[in-house]
């Protein structure tokens, strides 16, 4: 679709993002919480890792890093200004039809895009209140103690590169990964663990990893 094909709202968001990019966790005050949800839709490949700093189940902060068509970064911007300042019982009222209706509507063929903000936000919320997959102050690691792992070069991926990176240079590669059990990706974005690292921390044989990167270097 073309951008003049949608409303004034979606395209004041598409092209001006609210909150785009990630939390880190050594961003963390005393008190806060990190937490993230991460979905997927292989069919059109967009992909998006929800954000959340929560304290006292306020949600103070929210952002979001989207792959993805026009309808997507536009839902994933409204979606997070609903959520910032929001109780999580607030926020986990916020439905995929109430960022569309925010945006003055969504054609029928692009509505599926608007499912994923608020899904990746009721995963982020599912998380917070299971308790798992979360970061705070003092279980993150100190920036000085932190490096990046190398980017993807020439199209070719390999284990020791951030899940993040992997991720952005192809998103398809989000729904391998979680087929053969590396889940909860968003988490491993945030502390830009390698995909060696994620696979480890989810008892992934080597030969897994192995598998799992020749699959996604069949993507184009």
């Amino acid at each position: 679709m073309y951008i003049d094909e949608y409303t004034d709202e979606v395209k004041k968001h598409f092209l001006n993002p609210h909150n785009a990019g990630s939390i880190k966790p050594d961003e963390l005050k005393e008190g806060e919480l990190l937490v993230t949800g991460t979905v997927g839709n292989p069919a059109c490949g967009d992909l998006l890792t929800m954000y959340l700093k929560v304290q006292d189940n306020v949600i103070l902060d929210c952002k979001v890093e989207t792959f993805g068509c026009a309808s997507a970064i536009a839902c994933s911007s409204i979606t997070t200004d609903m959520a910032k300042g929001k109780t999580i019982e607030e926020a986990k009222q916020i439905s995929k039809k109430d960022a569309a209706d925010a945006l003055g509507g969504l054609p029928p063929i692009k509505m599926h895009c608007s499912n994923l903000a608020a899904e990746a936000l009721h995963k982020a919320i599912d998380n917070y209140e299971k308790g798992v997959e979360t970061v705070t102050k003092d279980t993150a690691a100190p920036a000085a103690e932190t490096t990046q792992p190398p980017k993807p070069q020439n199209g070719a991926i390999t284990k020791d590169m951030a899940i993040g990176d992997i991720i952005q240079a192809k998103p398809e590669a989000a729904e391998i990964m979680m087929r053969h059990g590396l889940h909860c990706i968003g988490c491993h974005v945030a502390t830009w663990e390698s995909l060696e690292q994620g696979a480890l921390a989810h008892g992934l044989a080597p030969e897994k990893v192995e598998a799992m990167v020749k699959e996604i270097n069949t993507l184009k």
